[in-house]
């Protein structure tokens, strides 16, 4: 049934988006009734998670370029030897406070990739 529907793609995108069913229904001009139907398809459900997906993606990818800019202005002041002595303590506190959280983080990822590529080969 949905997949010749129209409204797939529309309704999954403002779903996605945050919208309520009902509001993505009234934007996209479906009935609220078939709207509720389409949106516990699997195929709209894998849809709106691939949406979200990609979104957080980016959201990530923004966020990580933002760190490392930070992280340059932070080296900047600890390394500057005319600002207050408490600023390059602040600066240098607040890069040493991000230091394990984001090894951590790189070592999960590594070890879930790993895990991962194993199952993958043992599928194969």
């Amino acid at each position: 049934m949905t997949e010749n529907s129209r409204f797939i793609e529309p309704l999954a995108v403002r779903i996605a988006m945050g919208s309520s069913v009902r509001d993505a229904a009234s934007e996209i001009g479906c009935s609220e009734t078939h709207a509720n139907r389409l949106a516990t398809e699997p195929q709209v459900r894998r849809r709106v998670s691939q949406l979200r997906s990609a979104a957080m993606d980016r959201a990530v990818g923004i966020l990580g370029s933002a760190a490392g800019e930070a992280v340059t202005a932070l080296r900047s002041i600890v390394n500057d030897a005319s600002q207050k002595p408490s600023d390059r303590i602040a600066a240098a506190k607040a890069i040493l406070s991000t230091v394990a959280p984001i090894s951590e983080l790189a070592e999960l990822r590594q070890r879930l990739d790993a895990i991962e590529q194993a199952e993958a080969r043992a599928a194969a």
